[in-house]
This record gives C-alpha cells, sequence and structure tokens, in this order.
C-alpha cells in the first residue's frame, strides 16, 4: 500500500515486474479506502506474499510435489526482483542428500534446462534429474497471471512466470569450498579428462 498526499495506491512486486492499482483519492472515496486498510489487517502472511511451502526456521524445510526436505544449507540465491529468481538448497530427506533448485520459467517459452540434464543422464559430472515439478498453491500451480488477470493488465504484454522446482542428485560442493588451489586444479583436469 502506498500513501503520497491524498492518494492511495496498491502495487505488487513478482517475478515478473510490478503491478499497480488506480490512484484513489482518499478524501473522495473513504470507503474504499478503509476497505482496503481493513482488508491489509486481516490477510495472512501467504496472501502477502511469503511462500508457504517453505518454512524457514532454523532447520527449514520446503516442499517438492507434497514431499518435505530438510533445508541443510542455501547454495545460491539470484538476486533482483524480476525474473527467474533462482534459488539452489543444499537439502536432506531420510539421510540422503539432494539439490532442489527453485525457478521461476517463463511460461509458454518451455523450461529446456531439465530436458538437457535428462538427455545427459548417465554421464559423469552430469546430475541427475529426479523430479521437475511446479509448486503447487492451493491446489493450482503458482505463476504471476493471478496479479495480471483484469482487462488493464492484460493490454500491457508482460511475461507470465511459472514457479518450478527441480529436484536433483547426486550433491556436489562449490568450488569456493576447495582446501587449495591444489585440490581445486585437480577438479578441474578431472573435469576436463572426464574422469
Amino acid at each position: 500500500v502506498v500513501l503520497t498526499g491524498e492518494f492511495l495506491s496498491i502495487v505488487a512486486f513478482d517475478r515478473s515486474g510490478v503491478v499497480a492499482s488506480r490512484p484513489i483519492n482518499i478524501h473522495q472515496e473513504p470507503a474504499l479506502f478503509l476497505h482496503i486498510i481493513v482488508g491489509c489487517l486481516f490477510l495472512d502472511v501467504y496472501e502477502f506474499g511469503l511462500d508457504p511451502t517453505v518454512h524457514p526456521e532454523l532447520v527449514g524445510e520446503i516442499e517438492v510435489d507434497g514431499e518435505w526436505f530438510d533445508i541443510v544449507d542455501i547454495i545460491h540465491v539470484e538476486g533482483g526482483l524480476c525474473g527467474r529468481g533462482t534459488v539452489c538448497y543444499y537439502v536432506r530427506k531420510d539421510g540422503v542428500y539432494y539439490i532442489i533448485k527453485d525457478r521461476w520459467v517463463v511460461v509458454g517459452k518451455g523450461d529446456k534446462e531439465a530436458k538437457i540434464l535428462k538427455s545427459l543422464e548417465g554421464l559423469k559430472h552430469i546430475p541427475t534429474v529426479i523430479k521437475d515439478v511446479p509448486v503447487m498453491f492451493n491446489g493450482k500451480k503458482d505463476t504471476t497471471e493471478f496479479l495480471r488477470q483484469s482487462k488493464n493488465a492484460r493490454d500491457v504484454h508482460v511475461e507470465i512466470r511459472e514457479h518450478r522446482r527441480m529436484l536433483l542428485q547426486p550433491c556436489a560442493h562449490s568450488l569456493s569450498n576447495f582446501r587449495d588451489l591444489v585440490e581445486l586444479l585437480t577438479a578441474i583436469r578431472d573435469v576436463v579428462n572426464g574422469e
């Protein structure tokens, strides 16, 4: 909610960009102003934009296709408000470790990453895709389309994005985690040699 002088707008940011309501004059439309303010008081945290499929407590959890995984570490976070918003998690379930790649892909362009990885399955140093599924919220795919359903919003071209999670295995360590230069160069040599 943005209040500038006597005008109020509702502004929402998501992975496709920003959406704003028409500004209302709070003095000329006091009932609508009160309705918006009272409505905000009764929203739960998920309606404000928090992801209900991630519980970021001390030992957090993340859901993939109905299964919950313990978050061991967050490996990568892509900066910025718009775009893929990739976050990679190092996770564990029943003593087995995985990587979860959480990202927002453009609907209609096709996300080729999982297909490419599946086509390379069996090669050394290529992770295996266990699952690549949409994130579901209240029984529906989590997309950026919800905020763009009005006629005015549809008149503006914007890429609709779908929230997806890929479950991968095996897990490897980041290049920054090598003990010394010799260990790093040995790993690079092995990759080049295909070992």
